[in-house]
C-alpha cells in the first residue's frame, strides 16, 4: 500500500514537472467530454462507497473538446474525489457540463463545511491541504488540485474556484475551449 502511494505521488510530481515545462499535454484527440463525465458519473457511484452522498448530474450531450483523454478524466476524477471526500453526511456532489460562447463550462459542486478565505487562496498550491479538521480523516498529499490545474490549463483552460454564494456550496468552474471544425 505505501509503494502504491509513493507511486502516485511520484507520478503527480512528474506530470506537474512536465507541465512546469510546457510539456504535459503531448496529444491531442477529439475527447467526447459529454460521454466522459457520464461515465465518471458511474465512478463516482462507486468511489462514494458507504457514504449517502447523492450524486447529481446535468450533463449536456454532444460536447466535444481536443486534448488528453487520460489526463482530463484525471483532472476530473480528482474534483469529483474531492467533492465526495469533502462532504457531509447526506450531501450531494453535483457535475455540470455545457456549451457556452465556444467554451465547455463544467462545474463540480458539492455541499459541506466550504473552504476558508485562507485556504481559498492557496487551494491550487502544490502539496496544500486545507485546515486539518477537513482533511485530518482523508487520505492525501496536496497534489491533486494542482496538477488538475495544471491539465486543465495545459488543454488551454481555465480552474477557479467560485464565490459559495447562498446555498454556501464547494463549487469548480473548468472552462475548456470547444474542438473547432476546422
Amino acid at each position: 500500500e505505501e509503494t502504491n502511494r509513493l507511486k502516485s505521488i511520484t507520478r503527480s510530481l512528474m506530470l506537474l514537472s512536465q507541465a512546469d515545462v510546457g510539456e504535459l499535454i503531448r496529444k491531442s484527440e477529439s475527447i467526447a467530454l459529454s460521454e466522459e463525465l457520464s461515465e465518471l458519473v458511474e465512478d463516482a457511484e462507486v468511489l462514494r462507497g458507504e457514504s449517502e452522498v447523492e450524486i447529481q448530474e446535468e450533463i449536456e450531450g454532444d460536447v466535444i473538446v481536443s486534448g488528453d483523454v487520460t489526463l482530463m478524466r484525471q483532472a476530473m476524477l480528482n474534483l469529483i474525489n474531492n467533492a465526495i471526500k469533502y462532504n457531509e453526511s447526506g450531501g450531494f456532489v453535483r457535475l455540470s457540463l455545457e456549451a457556452s460562447d465556444g467554451k465547455a463550462v463544467i462545474r463540480v459542486e458539492n455541499s459541506g463545511a466550504g473552504i476558508s478565505q485562507e485556504a481559498r487562496a492557496k487551494i491550487f498550491d502544490r502539496f496544500y491541504r486545507a485546515d486539518e479538521s477537513r482533511s485530518r480523516n482523508v487520505d492525501g498529499y496536496g497534489l491533486g488540485l494542482s496538477l488538475t490545474q495544471a491539465i486543465i490549463e495545459g488543454h488551454g483552460g481555465t480552474i477557479e474556484l467560485a464565490d459559495e454564494g447562498e446555498e454556501k456550496t464547494t463549487q469548480f468552474v473548468i472552462r475548456l475551449p470547444l474542438e473547432s471544425d476546422e
